[in-house]
């Protein structure tokens, strides 16, 4: 449930979110720190922003999956469960 905070609270207020942003699985799949969310978070933004779309789950997951090789940890498409063809 903290994370599942962490990950809204990290959103700007006023960016624009996409409907297929799913934060209960982000929250829910990946015991990560609050500092990792909201680095992921931003990357999505800045994803996001290049792109002139909406956050999306696709901008999350890529930047999440970037975070996470930045600290070491193996990824793998399973990881992201239904979301792994956004890789």
């Amino acid at each position: 449930a903290e994370r599942r905070r962490i990950w809204a609270r990290s959103l700007p207020p006023s960016a624009p979110t996409g409907a297929d942003l799913d934060l209960d699985f982000l929250a829910e799949r990946f015991d990560i720190s609050g500092g990792t969310i909201r680095n992921a978070v931003l990357a999505a933004a800045f994803l996001a922003a290049e792109a002139s779309t909406p956050i999306t789950m696709t901008a999350a997951v890529v930047a999440l999956r970037r975070e996470l090789q930045k600290l070491g940890r193996l990824v793998r498409p399973a990881d992201f469960g239904p979301h792994a063809a956004l890789l």
